[in-house]
């Protein structure tokens, strides 16, 4: 591919990708803004906003899955397409969505994202594929494909995992737990299976050091 179409693409990528963290922080706000009419209210307020699925509900402690999935499916991808520039406006957006207890961890993956960008002059992108909301631990697992591309064009595709709880405190949603890990989401199913694969490779372990 000669030297201007590849410099083409990258611009018209860049492009994307900043619509695409704009378009989130706005769908944010209207999220926001729809929870704000229920600060006060006591009743459930059941809501079909067109940017969701289906039909969702707010009380002032509590919302739907949908709610929570849309929520946690607009972080992800607001935090997985984060650049240098738009860092300080994100930051700015999501204080106001992140309970004291998660903030640290959020912040951390901010800086040391903007930080890799910076001395490699790299470029991420995070595309979503999947969102699973676990009733048991109330949480939110956002996994998708996130893709580093150097400066030379070169790019490294890894699966990621954005995992949330988001509570609902006085009518406004805050996330109070978060983590990101590469692959698949870490659920209670999946944390069981590996723990009884863990055990029995332990005992095979110690069986044969018996033996010995």
């Amino acid at each position: 591919m000669r030297p201007a179409a590849v410099a083409r693409s990258l611009s018209e990528l860049q492009g994307d990708r900043r619509f695409l963290i704009y378009a989130n922080l706005v769908l944010g706000a209207l999220l926001l803004l729809l929870t704000t009419l229920v600060f006060t209210k006591e009743t459930r307020i059941v809501l079909v906003p067109p940017e969701l699925a289906g039909e969702v509900w707010i009380t002032p402690d509590d919302a739907s899955e949908d709610y929570k999935k849309a929520w946690a499916l607009m972080t992800a991808t607001v935090l997985g397409n984060v650049t240098p520039a738009t860092a300080e406006d994100v930051q700015k957006t999501l204080v106001a969505l992140i309970a004291p207890e998660a903030y640290r961890d959020i912040e951390l993956d901010l800086s040391d994202q903007v930080k890799m960008i910076q001395k490699d002059s790299l470029s991420v992108a995070f595309t979503p594929k999947q969102r699973i909301y676990e009733p048991d631990t109330d949480k939110i697992f956002v996994t998708g494909t996130h893709t580093v591309t150097g400066p030379a064009g070169d790019r490294r595709e890894v699966q990621r995992t954005y995992e949330f709880r988001i509570e609902i405190r006085l009518g406004v949603p805050q996330v109070t737990h978060f983590d990101v890990y590469e692959g698949r989401p870490r659920t209670s199913d999946i944390a069981r299976r590996e723990a009884q694969v863990d055990e029995k490779r332990h005992e095979r372990a110690q069986g044969q050091e018996d033996a010995d």
